[in-house]
């Protein structure tokens, strides 16, 4: 089976700033299922959410960042932000920070017809 990390270690260099390889995903991934075994402690359950998905805390690059496992997969998916980075969004952005709705479009569309001499 070939695993694919690529997300979660484009998130950690992004997020952290880390270098992160597929060796240091899979060692994570195995501290993880370390931890749930009870072999050893070498990770720190955070959160089990509503859907399925668990948040744990690892070592990645010798730095402590929190990841999301998904159980159901056996797959790290991402490297979450700290939580100092986060920014909440007004209600009139989309995920990418662009101006929800017609807003941004409607208005440009009304100055061009105001304009327009009929």
């Amino acid at each position: 089976m070939t695993l694919n990390y690529s997300h979660a270690a484009v998130r950690a260099a992004e997020r952290h700033g880390l270098s992160v390889t597929t060796a240091d995903l899979r060692s994570a991934f195995l501290d993880i299922v370390d931890t749930m075994a009870g072999v050893r402690r070498a990770a720190v359950l955070l959160l089990r959410a509503d859907d399925g998905t668990e948040r744990w805390l690892v070592r990645l690059a010798g730095q402590a960042v929190r990841v999301v496992y998904i159980p159901e997969s056996a797959r790290i998916v991402t490297v979450l932000p700290d939580r100092n980075e986060l920014e909440p969004r007004s209600r009139a952005q989309d995920m990418y920070g662009r101006a929800r709705g017609r807003t941004a479009r409607g208005t440009a569309n009304r100055a061009a017809v105001e304009d327009d001499d009929w």
